[in-house]
């Protein structure tokens, strides 16, 4: 009589469809002795393979078979000293993956038995194997930039949109969306696909908000989109533009694997109005208690400053003459309002100034603006500083200060002349002179007599 040959079968299996970068995937690997004799030497081994930072595992059993030990961490390699027929150990593999996963994880059990035993089911030679292969999640990144920082009114900014698949496998259906922000008017974009994408509305050009799926997304493909944006004629403020891309279930956005929406965000803000900035002033003296203060504003930048607003309140111990404010401009710029406020006691001026871009500061350009006013003083002439501020003020609302973002400020101080008094010498010869003249009509009167 031949005695039966122990015999031994391993499964390993996970829930796990796809692979999360840093994440868990979680493995069960039951050892079985499915023989009628005892299988005591069998070695039960899983290796931890590429992919996987590491593991821990815990053990538990059936039908009379003993844990070498309750649980572990790293490669599991365990000798099952009691294993009769017809039980079973289990271990429960926790394994984490990588940050930067391979295209798949290939995670191979092994059971090795006695010497002569076979493995089921079908009776092949040992070691008894079992594999599972886990595909990782569909990673995307998306990035935007713009041409300029400067948002610029009626002008157009040029963003870029770049969707790539940074992962393993294709992030076909990714979506993107890049709705038109506050603060734009319209949007015209076109498309460029690289690495076997497709753009999904082809080349363009095309209008409106940005919102489409991309069917097509192979491993290291991209699609760029381009998108001609037009600022508002009067925007409020900076605009800040989100382009939000959601790659296919269970997708992550990279580089750092975030939960979607993958997101790139630009902001662009009003212009400086000057560039560089000039704002000039000055003071004259027009009688012994009233100065006449000029204001001399130039557009240096390379654009015309739309909704321009000069603001100067009235100096300390000073109030202004009625009736004196002129405010000139010359080329094509144009004055939308010249008054004193009386409310604010200032000089509220609201223009539209073309630019002079390449003139040097302080030299005469064809849109140069002037403003000139009389202010009295409310004691005799003293010390003032008077100054003026110039700056885009996307709301036009003179009534709001903090309204007026970028100013620039110009500065023109009065200091009366110090009288000049003389000295005790000349005072001398003053009183001498004096006396001389006083009495000349006298002397000249006795000598007649003579």
């Amino acid at each position: 009589t031949v005695p039966p040959v122990p015999q031994v079968s391993i499964q390993k299996s996970t829930p796990a469809t796809t692979l999360t970068p840093n994440g868990a995937i979680v493995y069960t690997i039951v050892a079985s002795n499915t023989g009628s004799v005892s299988a005591a030497g069998t070695v039960v081994s899983d290796p931890i393979p590429s992919g996987i930072a590491g593991q821990t595992w815990t053990c538990s059993v059936a039908g009379g078979a003993v844990c070498p030990h309750a649980s572990g961490n790293g490669a599991l390699s365990e000798t099952l000293a009691t294993f009769p027929a017809g039980s079973s150990v289990t271990y429960t593999v926790t394994a984490t993956v990588n940050a930067t996963p391979p295209a798949h994880v290939t995670n191979t059990a092994a059971a090795t038995p006695p010497t002569g035993s076979l493995c089921t089911p079908a009776n092949t030679q040992p070691p008894c194997t079992s594999t599972v292969v886990v595909p990782p999640v569909p990673q995307v990144s998306v990035t935007k930039t713009a041409n300029t920082p400067t948002l610029n009114p009626g002008g157009t900014i040029v963003y870029t949109v770049t969707v790539a698949n940074t992962g393993a496998v294709p992030a076909n259906g990714t979506q993107v969306s890049d709705p038109i922000a506050t603060g734009l008017a319209s949007y015209s974009t076109t498309c460029a696909a690289s690495g076997g994408a497709i753009c999904p509305n082809g080349a363009g050009p095309y209008s409106g908000a940005l919102n489409e799926t991309i069917a097509t997304l192979p491993v290291g493909a991209s699609v760029v989109y381009t998108i001609t944006a037009t600022v508002s004629a009067a925007p409020s403020g900076s605009v800040t533009n989100t382009v939000s891309v959601t790659p296919p279930t269970g997708g992550l956005c990279t580089p750092n694997n975030t939960p979607p929406p993958c997101t790139g965000t630009t902001t662009s803000s009003p212009p400086n109005i000057f560039d560089p900035p000039f704002i000039n002033k000055g003071a004259t003296l027009v009688d012994a208690q009233t100065l006449l203060w000029t204001i001399v504003v130039d557009n240096n930048r390379t654009l015309a400053a739309q909704n321009l607003e000069i603001r100067d309140p009235m100096p300390a111990n000073m109030t202004f003459v009625s009736g004196t404010l002129t405010c000139t401009t010359f080329g094509s710029s144009t004055i939308s309002k010249c008054a004193f406020d009386a409310a604010n006691n200032r000089i509220v001026v609201d223009a539209l100034m073309q630019s002079d871009f390449g003139v040097a500061n302080g030299a005469a350009g064809p849109n140069r603006l002037s403003i000139v006013f009389q202010a009295r003083f409310v004691k005799g002439p003293v010390a003032v500083t008077n100054t003026a501020s110039a700056c885009w003020d996307p709301q036009n609302n003179t009534s709001n200060v903090t309204a007026c973002a970028q100013a620039v400020q110009g500065s023109a101080q009065y200091t009366p002349p110090v009288p000049v008094v003389p000295s005790p010498i000349d005072s001398n010869w003053m009183l001498w002179l004096m006396v001389i003249m006083l009495a000349y009509p006298a002397i000249a009167g006795l000598r007649g007599r003579r």
